[in-house]
């Protein structure tokens, strides 16, 4: 790498910490599988939820060591369905408690900042990023 800036800083700062998120969240839902699973067995949404941590934590390692727009799209792609889901879980009664219940506030915010997290990555709004179809386009004029 030539050149480094200000961008690169936030994609490997972004990067690192999905990483970390994404071990951590992954051994959290595989203890919570296998700890249920004594009990119930495994259910059908095992494989799928286990597969979303594991493609966040390598997205985030690509994410952290490539530092590229696709690199970002690609990390992108893990904090929509994690974005949603705090949303869906916040708009959605927890039993018989009353709307603005902590457990639902603190999904909401924190459904927003991932989803803004999504738009960030998904279209590289960081100083200095320029995605190489907008560099094809300014040679030819």
């Amino acid at each position: 790498m030539a050149e480094w800036k200000g961008s690169d800083t936030f994609f490997l700062v972004v990067g690192v910490i999905q990483a970390i998120l994404a071990a951590f969240a992954f051994l959290f839902v595989a203890a919570w599988i296998f700890a249920g699973a004594a009990y119930l067995g495994v259910g059908p949404g095992a494989a799928p939820a286990l597969f979303l941590m594991l493609w966040g934590f390598v997205t985030g390692i690509i994410l952290a060591v490539r530092r590229t727009v696709g690199a970002s799209r690609l990390a992108a792609i893990w904090y929509l369905p994690m974005g949603l889901f705090f949303l869906a879980f916040a708009f959605f009664r927890i039993g018989n408690k009353a709307w603005p219940h902590p457990e639902q506030i603190y999904s909401f915010f924190g459904g927003l900042v991932l989803l803004l997290i999504f738009a960030i990555l998904v279209k590289p709004i960081v100083p200095g990023r320029v995605a190489r179809e907008d560099t094809l386009n300014r040679e030819e004029s």
